[in-house]
């Protein structure tokens, strides 16, 4: 393919993007406006909820005890999947912390609610957690996710704070148990119901209108694919697609031969840098592509991160993404 061809292909394809980026991001201050009385609604069922017994002793996902002598109401999350669930399942006042990734719009949907909420923020843009800000906050109940720096989560257990750590985030059945265990934690148990029934009737409803043609589609980040055993992989199918990367398990970094191998029909990249036209631009420009179905038929495509790369009840916005990409590449 010429040079000049490859040109045209990233300027259409960047056009695609921004206006589909446009009805997102509008998308998503629909939802962030919603977010106050959502939650004055869910919280006022929560009596008529099943209620959580404390003191409460769990296994955590790493197989520690975890022990919480009441409900907790002053919490620090530092993973972005429960922060999100969160704002849809307690009384703003028991959320005194998020992780500095809820702040980034590129991965967040809550990023206004923050700034809405006044909610303090731990940690920095390159990751790093103080220990001593967060014992100084004084919070009964920490969430952390198996890749905080577990130095870190040793100094918050020495200092008495209850510290519950998930680590399933590969599929869209580990979300839902993620929200089910998190609404057992802060006595929400009705809302993380809601939640997860939320979910199952968007992805039931996909399920039902699946395109009549199921490309073969690759998932590909910075040349990582997302294999089986990832959430990418069921947002695929979900969406009536087929994982071109179904043989790989998890996540892997593949060559130029590997993907020409697979030559899929639908190319997608997450747009985790803010600027899709770049991304795809990069890809494009690749000689060893040029030949790619995907490539000839003008069929990569990318979405927002934060909903391709969600682990929470915003999977299905992922999932939505990807059913719209898809119907593009089959029309």
């Amino acid at each position: 393919m010429k040079k000049g061809s490859l040109t045209r292909i990233a300027s259409t394809l960047a056009l695609g993007t921004s206006l589909l980026g446009v009805g997102l991001a509008h998308a998503a201050t629909a939802h962030a406006g919603k977010q106050t009385t959502h939650r004055a609604a869910t919280i006022a069922r929560r009596s008529s909820s099943p209620q959580t017994v404390y003191p409460l002793t769990i296994k955590d996902q790493t197989g520690q005890t975890v022990v919480l002598k009441s409900e907790p109401t002053r919490i620090i999350s530092l993973t972005l999947g429960n922060d999100e669930a969160l704002f849809n399942m307690i009384p703003i006042k028991h959320l005194i912390g998020v992780d500095y990734t809820a702040t980034e719009a590129t991965y967040s949907h809550v990023t206004q609610a923050i700034v809405k909420d006044h909610i303090p923020v731990f940690g920095s843009v390159n990751g790093t957690l103080n220990a001593e800000a967060i014992i100084k906050a004084k919070p009964d109940l920490v969430l952390v996710a198996d890749y905080v720096n577990q130095k870190v989560v040793a100094q918050l257990k020495n200092a008495g704070i209850p510290v519950y750590e998930f680590n399933n985030f590969n599929s869209i059945a580990n979300i839902e148990q993620n929200i089910q265990v998190l609404g057992q934690l802060v006595n929400a148990q009705g809302q993380a119901t809601k939640l997860i029934d939320q979910m199952k009737t968007n992805l039931a409803w996909y399920k039902a209108h699946q395109p009549k043609k199921k490309p073969t589609v690759l998932y590909d980040s910075y040349n990582y694919v997302s294999g089986t055993n990832t959430t990418a992989n069921d947002i695929i199918l979900a969406a009536g697609g087929i994982n071109a990367a179904a043989k790989v398990n998890g996540w892997a970094q593949l060559t130029a031969e590997q993907v020409i191998a697979m030559n899929p029909d639908v190319i997608v990249i997450p747009d985790d840098s803010g600027a899709a036209d770049t991304e795809l631009k990069t890809f494009l420009a690749n000689p060893a592509f040029a030949h790619l179905k995907a490539v000839v038929n003008h069929h990569v495509y990318t979405a927002p991160d934060a909903d391709l790369s969600a682990v929470s009840q915003f999977v299905v916005w992922g999932v939505r993404d990807m059913r719209q990409m898809i119907l593009n590449a089959t029309k």
